[in-house]
């Protein structure tokens, strides 16, 4: 009985070592990941600025500050997140070294010119997607922006990453490689040309001044982001429908800061 008892002691000697082997199995916990980004306020026409834009006016591109979120692929976690003031930053920028939990597909957003404690009290995709930015908060020299949504199609390299690089090309996350193009929420409207009808009208050959621009049904707030490049971005908040807000004309072009929709028109 006693071999026996001093057998049994022993396997379980040799099991427990098994045991511990296998926890001890380098199956390391993942350390997070690194994320820059590069991004441009630049493109078409109706981008947030245009090279060729005889109307854009002073301060409309500029970039104040950027800050960048990132949640897991679904967006039912928050992975991380980075505001970083800017100085004297134009058209385009770069954050970089944007700290992320897990090295796993995700989901990312850019944006600028917001608040710097936006996305401290953010913990879901879906409760980010509820936020909302009061227009009249909005001046020329500081417009928010942001990027359409950018799901990866490749999980994250536990080392450094990078979005919009021209320079790395294929190094960059899932090959992005074209600096994240931003877009304004609030659009410009451009007044470009107003005609009158006065032939055959005691008001022919007269001449006519405009002072001010009446502008009807605005929204009020917007969503901060829309998940598509150049989605729309109105909220469904009330309409300052019975107010007429006048706005002065510069050079024959104004900018509208209560306009909800991420295009200019």
């Amino acid at each position: 009985m006693k071999l026996l008892a001093n057998i049994f002691l022993s396997g379980l000697a040799i099991l427990a070592c098994v045991s511990c082997s296998k926890d001890e199995d380098p199956v390391l916990p993942l350390e997070g990941a690194k994320l820059s980004v590069a991004v441009k306020a630049s493109g078409t026409a109706t981008k947030a600025y245009n090279p060729n834009d005889v109307n854009e006016l002073e301060g409309e591109a500029y970039i104040n500050n950027l800050a960048v979120v990132v949640f897991n692929e679904t967006g039912t976690e928050l992975l991380g997140y980075k505001w970083e003031a800017l100085s004297g930053a134009e058209h385009s920028a770069i954050i970089a070294d944007v700290p992320t939990t897990k090295a796993v597909r995700a989901r990312i957003i850019v944006l600028a010119n917001v608040p710097r404690d936006l996305l401290s009290t953010v913990s879901t995709y879906d409760e980010f997607q509820t936020r909302l930015v009061d227009l009249s908060s909005q001046s020329q020299t500081n417009l928010t922006m942001s990027s359409q949504v950018i799901v990866t199609k490749s999980a994250l390299s536990e080392e450094d990453n990078y979005l919009g690089y021209e320079d790395l090309g294929d190094q960059n996350v899932d090959g992005i490689s074209d600096p994240i193009l931003l877009t304004r929420v609030a659009a410009r409207i451009d007044l470009v040309n107003i005609s009158t009808r006065f032939a055959g009208t005691p008001f022919a050959g007269r001449e006519v001044r405009i002072d001010a621009v009446g502008i009807y049904n605005m929204k009020t707030k917007s969503y901060y982001f829309s998940e598509a490049d150049w989605g729309e971005t109105e909220a469904p908040e009330p309409t300052l429908s019975e107010n007429i807000i006048k706005l002065q004309i510069t050079d024959n072009h104004i900018l509208s800061t209560m306009k909800s929709k991420s295009k200019s028109f």
